[in-house]
C-alpha cells in the first residue's frame, strides 16, 4: 500500500502491517498516489498534470509521462505492472505503456460535473478501463477500442451525505463542511468501496449490485466521512486499508470481515505496532496460504484456465511434473498462452515428459501466437540462430518486435543492434537509437555496450566520447567484455576520460580475461612497451599466445617477431615461421614484419621450413575451425 503524506509516501506492508519505508517525493499540489501490483514501482500524479513513476526498492525516480495540463483525480496500474490508467478532472482518461513510456490510447468518458469524485481502475485482464463516479455508477470501456462496454446503477442509500449536512461560524462568513467522498474499487472490479458521512465504510458487490459489508471502526467522527483520505484495496482483493486526516491507518481483512489492525500515524506513536489478537503473524501466512490454496482448487473445478495454469505451476515446483503436465495441458487447451509455453519447456527440458524439440517448437509458436512475451522473444531466438528451425531473420525480426513492443527488455536490446549492425535487416538509426536507449535505461549490458558504440563512432547521433564513456562504463561494470576493451583503450588513449594507463590495464584484464582477443593483444603490447606496466616480455608473449589462438593476425605477427629475438620465449625460428605464416594465410604481412620473415627464413634449412609451413598450416586450421564454432554458437548482438 503507498500513502502520500506531506511530500512523502508511506510503504506500508499489509501482511506484518508495518511501515516499510518513507521516500521523499516532488510534491506540488495535491498528488494522488498507486503502487503496482507486485510492489515494485509507484506511480505519483503531481498537480501539474504530469505522472511519475518510481522504483520502491530503490526509491529512484525512473520516468515521468505526459506534459503539463489539468490534474488527475486518479490513477491506477494494471494487474501486470506494466500499464497505467489516469482520470484527469476535466473526463480524459489515459492509458500508458510505462515499459517503453508510450501512451497508448486515450478515452473522453464523464463530464466536468464528476470531475473531484470519480475512480479509474483496469480489469484483469487489463482490458477494460472502469471508472466509479460518485452518483454511484460504474463506468465500463473497452480500452483498446475505446468504446463504452456498459452501464451499472448502484444502491443510493450508500451515500447519505445529502441528508447530513452541518454548518459552522468562520470569521466574517458562514462556511458549510462538505463530505468529501472517497471511494476505491478491487483490481478484479467485483468490489467497490466508499465513505459514509457517519464514519463508516460501505462495501457492496458490483455483480449483484448489493451491500456485502459496512465496516465500524475507531475513525475520526469529528469531520464528515470520518475524515477518510484514502481507500486502498491490496492486489488479491483480500485486504482493504484506509487512513484518516489524523494520519491514522487501518487494515480490513474483507474476506472475513475481522477488526481491524490499527497502524497508528504521526503524532500517535513513532514505532508502527503490529497487534493480532488470535493469531501471530506466521501463522497468519500458513492460514493465508492454505486458503489461497483451496481458492485455486475451487476455481479449477469451475474450469478457469488462470487457476489451472496456477496449479500447473504449483505441481512444477514441487517437482511433480505429471500432476503439472495435467493441468497444464487443461489450461492450454482453453487458449491459455503461458501454459503453452510451460508445456513446451517441460518438452525441451524433457521434465516428466521425453525431451522432444518438434513438440517444444510446435508449443512456443502456439504460446507466442496467443501473445505470450516470453515465447514471442524465444521463437525469435530460434529463428536468429537457425534452433531446431531454419534460420530466419526477417522471422526472427518479426517476433523480436512484438515481444519489444510488450516490454520485453532481451527483444528490445536484440532488436536495436538488429537495426544499428543493418546485417539482418535494414539499417535504421532512428530506430536503433530508439530501442537501445530503452533497454540501457533498464541496465541491459548489450544494449549500453551498444548504444555507446553509437555515440562513440557518430552512427546515427552526433559523435559524444562523454556519452560513449558513460554508457560503456555502466556496461563495463556488469561485466560486459567488448565495452571493458573500449574502455580501456579510451583510458590508454585519454579519448573522452583523462589518460589513465593504470586503468587501462585495468579494463583491459578484465576484457582479456573473459577471452576477448583484442583486449589480449592490447594485454601484450602494453607488457611489450612497458605501459602503465612493468617491461614484461614474457607475459606479454603470454596474452599474444592467447589472442593469436583465436585468430588475431596482429597478435600471432608480434608472437612470431617475439619467438625470432627470442624475447620472454626460448628462441626458435619454426615457431616464428610458423606463426608469420598462419597470419600471411588470412591477410597480408607488413612489410616490416616481410622482411623478419625473409631473415628467419634464411635461417631455416629446407626440412626446417617445410616443418614450420606445415605447423603454420596447422595452426592456420585451428583457430578457423575455432571460429567456425564461435559463428554457429553465435551472439545475437555482434561486437
Amino acid at each position: 500500500m503507498a500513502v502520500r503524506s506531506k511530500g512523502l509516501v508511506e510503504l506500508l506492508n499489509m501482511k506484518t502491517y508495518k511501515l516499510q519505508k518513507k521516500i521523499k517525493v516532488r510534491k506540488w499540489g495535491q498528488c494522488k498516489v498507486a503502487l503496482s501490483s507486485n510492489g515494485n514501482n509507484f506511480a505519483i500524479c503531481i498537480g501539474d498534470g504530469t505522472v511519475q513513476i518510481w522504483d520502491a526498492e530503490k526509491e529512484k525516480h525512473l520516468l515521468t509521462l505526459g506534459s503539463k495540463g489539468d490534474p488527475m483525480s486518479s490513477i491506477a496500474f494494471s494487474s501486470d505492472g506494466r500499464s497505467i490508467t489516469t482520470l484527469s478532472i476535466n473526463g480524459e482518461c489515459r492509458v500508458w505503456n510505462i515499459i517503453i513510456g508510450e501512451l497508448v490510447g486515450t478515452i473522453k468518458v464523464i463530464g466536468v460535473y464528476d470531475r473531484q469524485n470519480a475512480k479509474v481502475s483496469f480489469s484483469q485482464n487489463t482490458k477494460t478501463v472502469k471508472i466509479t463516479v460518485l452518483k454511484n455508477k460504474l463506468t465500463f470501456w473497452d480500452h483498446p477500442y475505446r468504446k463504452k462496454m456498459r452501464v451499472i446503477k448502484l444502491p443510493h442509500n450508500i451515500n447519505s451525505s445529502s441528508k447530513k449536512m452541518g454548518e459552522a461560524k468562520h470569521g466574517y462568513g458562514w462556511s458549510i463542511p462538505v463530505h468529501q467522498p472517497v471511494n476505491a474499487i478491487t483490481h478484479d472490479g467485483n468490489t467497490a468501496a466508499k465513505n459514509l458521512d457517519d464514519g463508516r465504510i460501505a462495501i457492496w458487490d458490483i455483480t449483484t449490485k448489493t451491500i456485502k459489508a459496512i465496516l465500524n471502526g475507531d475513525f475520526d467522527k469529528n469531520g464528515f466521512g470520518g475524515g477518510i483520505t484514502t481507500i486502498v484495496f491490496s492486489p488479491d482483493n483480500n485486504l482493504l486499508a484506509c487512513r484518516n486526516r489524523l494520519g491514522v491507518i487501518q487494515v480490513w481483512d474483507i474476506s472475513t470481515i475481522m477488526a481491524p489492525v490499527q497502524v497508528p500515524g504521526k503524532g500517535a506513536s513513532k514505532e508502527i505496532e503490529h497487534k493480532l489478537e488470535h493469531i501471530n503473524a506466521e501463522d497468519q501466512t500458513k492460514v493465508d496460504q492454505v486458503r489461497v490454496f483451496e481458492d485455486l482448487k475451487k476455481r479449477v473445478e469451475e474450469g478457469d484456465a488462470d487457476a489451472q495454469y496456477s496449479l500447473g505451476v504449483y505441481y512444477y515446483k514441487k517437482a511433480d511434473y505429471k500432476s503439472a503436465m495435467k493441468f497444464y495441458t487443461l489450461a492450454a487447451e482453453q487458449g491459455n498462452a503461458k501454459a503453452h509455453r510451460s508445456i513446451a519447456l517441460m518438452y525441451k527440458l524433457g521434465k516428466g515428459v521425453p525431451r522432444d524439440n518438434n513438440i517444444a517448437v510446435k508449443s512456443y509458436f502456439k504460446s507466442a501466437e496467443l501473445g505470450d512475451v516470453d515465447a514471442q522473444r524465444e521463437v525469435g531466438q530460434m529463428y536468429f540462430y537457425g534452433r531446431n528451425v531454419r534460420r530466419d531473420y526477417k522471422l526472427a525480426f518479426k517476433w523480436f518486435t512484438l515481444a519489444a513492443e510488450q516490454g520485453d527488455l532481451t527483444a528490445q536490446s536484440t532488436l536495436g543492434s538488429m537495426y544499428l549492425s543493418g546485417r539482418q535487416i535494414p539499417r535504421n538509426y532512428n530506430l536503433a537509437l530508439k530501442w537501445l536507449t530503452l533497454a540501457a535505461n533498464r541496465r541491459d549490458a548489450k544494449a549500453q555496450s551498444a548504444l555507446a558504440s553509437m555515440y562513440y563512432g557518430g552512427r546515427g547521433v552526433p559523435r559524444d566520447y562523454i556519452a560513449a564513456t558513460k554508457w560503456h562504463r555502466l556496461s563495463a561494470k556488469q561485466g560486459n567484455f567488448y565495452s571493458q576493451f573500449v574502455l580501456g583503450n579510451m583510458c590508454y588513449m585519454g579519448r573522452g576520460v583523462a589518460k589513465d594507463l593504470k586503468a587501462a590495464g585495468k579494463w583491459l584484464r578484465l576484457s582479456a580475461d573473459q577471452g576477448f582477443s583484442r583486449a589480449q593483444h592490447k594485454l601484450g603490447e602494453m607488457y611489450s612497451l612497458g605501459h602503465g606496466v612493468t617491461l614484461d616480455y614474457r607475459e606479454a608473449g603470454k596474452w599474444y599466445l592467447l589472442a593469436s589462438r583465436q585468430g588475431y593476425v596482429q597478435a600471432q605477427l608480434k608472437l612470431g617477431i617475439l619467438y625470432f629475438k627470442g624475447q620472454g620465449v626460448r628462441k626458435n625460428y619454426i615457431k616464428a615461421y610458423a606463426w608469420l605464416h598462419a597470419a600471411s594465410s588470412s591477410t597480408q604481412v607488413p612489410m616490416v614484419e616481410k622482411n623478419t620473415w625473409e631473415e628467419i627464413k634464411g635461417n631455416l634449412s629446407k626440412r626446417e621450413l617445410k616443418k614450420a609451413k606445415a605447423l603454420g598450416k596447422e595452426y592456420f586450421q585451428y583457430w578457423l575451425a575455432k571460429i567456425k564454432r564461435t559463428h554457429e554458437g553465435g551472439d545475437a548482438v555482434e561486437r
